[in-house]
């Protein structure tokens, strides 16, 4: 009769079953996590600038990443490789138009307990930024803000501060399809999301291209036509606001609008240039607004009129003109983008072409960064406190009769877009520019200005929030 021996026994289960527990782990790990797993596999993504996640697995306290380039039957050692503690991680790749592979390794005090399967996904090729036909030329290269990331609404495009391309907005049938230029005011909201507009309608979007609201699509009968324009933003209350033109008497004559909407598409609050200006705005050409909400006003500019109004938010009843002094002299001229900056004073980017000059006089004008103290009381007038001229080099000419915004990032820094030039700076309020760029567009005859209308700045503190949906912990 043979002895047992249990200890035998044991240590011979415990060879055969570690294999086997290990290769379930593998595949709890892909099979459960499919759906869990970004990029998913087989996704074909408009960005290279990737948020790779997956599920958590118990007993697993560190990760790495491996991402392979898979244009090859054979794959190649890691083009990344990221040791993180979370199970989630923003990582840049190489190129648009590649396909790549990428697999996360579960590690415990530096031991080997499991691994996701490896998933497969692609990035489509950039139409708008391919760098043989439009670039970002670097003058002068951040230091301060080089974690910075810009929306270019010409290109379409998201940079880094090298001027690289990273996400590109997708083509959607009937949404984002046209590329006659018509797409502006790309920026990041409060939320993560992305909001554009074409002259189609506005959108909210996701990192990933998915349309998260538009707004009702307008009346385009014959008789009565509506054409969004310039602005759309998502406020902190959730509800959006945009401006849109309703052409009158067979499309001579329209009124300017600016209108807000709320998650159900419902218009809560209209502001009629119309009714408060008696008459049509044709010849005023409504070209920006900014609703300050602390302070119940709603600013409103008009090129054509180089005049910025303040009414009274949400009654609508103007309380100031601003824009032309006693003498006749406009303080600004077929200016862009009216907002109020973090000391309380209006800021504009403006672009001091007077289409009342001669031409060789307009072609030479140099636009200014200007910020102006509004009046307290009756007897005051608005007061110019700061001003930048945007002839920074000889780099390009600085005339500008359309386009131009202007962003506060940190207390007196300011993001400038110079709008027709193609010109993109920062500068600080001892007015040292921090970085200095030039966007171009290529032709038959070479690399020429390419004119934007609009940048926006996205924060480091802000990645996680729009590439994850949350931010991080």
């Amino acid at each position: 009769m043979h002895r047992l021996n249990v200890s035998g026994l044991l240590r011979l289960h415990h060879r055969l079953t570690m294999p086997v527990l290990l290769l379930l782990v593998f595949i709890s790990t892909a099979g459960v996590s499919l759906a869990q797993m970004r990029p998913a596999p087989g996704a074909v993504l408009h960005y290279r600038m990737a948020g790779f996640s997956f599920p958590k697995l118990k007993g697993a306290t560190e990760y790495t990443l491996h991402v392979y380039e898979a244009d090859h039957k054979v794959l190649l050692k890691p083009i990344i490789t990221k040791a993180i503690n979370e199970n989630r991680v923003i990582a840049t790749l190489p190129a648009f138009g590649r396909k790549y592979s990428w697999q996360v390794i579960y590690q415990s005090k530096g031991r080997q307990v499991g691994k996701s399967k490896m998933q497969y996904f692609s990035v489509a090729a950039n139409p708008y930024a391919d760098t043989s036909r439009a670039r970002i030329v670097v003058v002068d290269s951040a230091a301060k803000y080089s974690d910075m990331l810009v929306f270019f609404d010409n290109t379409r495009t998201l940079y880094n501060m090298k001027g690289e391309p990273l996400w590109f907005v997708p083509f959607i049938k009937g949404m984002t399809d046209s590329t006659q230029g018509d797409l502006r005011d790309l920026k990041i909201t409060d939320d993560g999301t992305i909001t554009f507009m074409t002259t189609r309608n506005v959108y909210e979007m996701d990192y990933d291209g998915h349309i998260l609201w538009k707004s009702i699509t307008p009346d385009t009968t014959e008789k009565n036509i509506e054409q969004y324009h310039h602005e759309f933003t998502k406020l902190k209350d959730g509800r959006y606001i945009t401006m849109k033109d309703r052409w009158l008497d067979s499309a001579h004559t329209h009124c300017a609008s600016v209108v807000m909407y709320n998650r159900n598409h419902k218009i809560v609050w209209d502001w009629n240039a119309c009714k408060y200006l008696q008459g049509s705005t044709t010849s005023m050409h409504l070209n920006a607004f900014y609703l300050d909400l602390e302070d119940s006003a709603l600013y409103t500019s008009y090129r054509n009129s180089c005049m910025v109004i303040r009414s009274k938010y949400p009654e609508g009843n103007i309380v100031a003109k601003y824009g032309t002094e006693k003498q006749g002299k406009a303080l600004f001229y077929y200016q862009h983008n009216c907002t109020i900056n973090s000391d309380g004073n209006l800021m504009l980017f403006n672009n001091n072409f007077d289409i009342n000059q001669p031409i060789e006089i307009r072609n030479n004008s140099i636009p200014t960064v200007a910020i102006f103290k509004e009046p307290v009381s009756a007897a005051d007038t608005l007061e110019k406190v700061w001003e930048f001229a945007t002839k920074i080099d000889t780099l390009v000419k600085p005339m500008s009769s359309a386009g131009g915004k202007v962003d506060e990032l940190e207390h007196g820094d300011y993001l400038v877009c110079t709008g027709l030039p193609g010109r993109v700076f920062i500068v600080t309020k001892e007015k040292q520019v921090l970085w200095n760029v030039l966007t171009q567009k290529k032709d038959a005859e070479g690399w020429k200005p390419y004119p934007i209308y609009r940048t926006s700045p996205v924060r480091r503190h802000q990645l996680e929030q729009l590439i994850f949906g949350s931010p991080a912990k």
